[in-house]
């Protein structure tokens, strides 16, 4: 099995990321380890859901990333994926399950996520000149219409 390995400080934020998404997965299904070495379909499936939740939730980690932070390598989160994507096809139950643990994980990390993005964004705008910041606000909010300028029409919006 060889897969990248994260530098010191990917690894944190790797950590940081995804071992409280595990831990809460690992509580809702009732299984101590998720990455326990067993074929029980219930650490199977369970997961295949974490790699699929976290591949589709958290953009910024590469496959290889997760795969570290599993002790596997990128093709099994691809095989991780798409088997997760059969199984929501296919088994009912399986998609019940999923749908649940998905949206109750949505629940709790979400304002992380949120968290992350308006850390990025006020990070860039503090490390950004004067003219570029100027040149954004024009582009987003006097150039860009509303919904209501767009409905009703109006003058001076980005169409015309």
């Amino acid at each position: 099995m060889s897969t990248h390995k994260p530098d010191l400080l990917q690894q944190e934020n790797i950590l940081a990321d995804l071992l409280p998404i595990q831990e809460e997965m690992q509580e809702m299904l009732g299984i101590t380890d998720l990455f326990k070495k067993r074929r029980f379909r219930i650490y199977v499936e369970a997961r295949f859901m974490f790699y699929a939740y976290v591949n589709s939730r958290y953009k910024k980690l590469t496959k290889s990333a997760i795969a570290w932070y599993g002790r596997q390598d990128h093709a099994t989160i691809l095989h991780a994926v798409k088997m997760h994507n059969n199984l929501v096809v296919t088994e009912p139950n399986y998609r019940q399950k999923s749908q649940g643990i998905f949206e109750r994980l949505d629940g709790i990390f979400k304002n992380k996520q949120e968290d992350d993005i308006r850390d990025y964004l006020i990070k860039y705008i503090r490390n950004s000149s004067q003219n570029h910041l100027t040149e954004i606000y024009n582009k987003i909010v006097i150039q860009t219409p509303g919904i209501l300028d767009v409905v009703e029409g109006k003058e001076n919006t980005f169409f015309h």
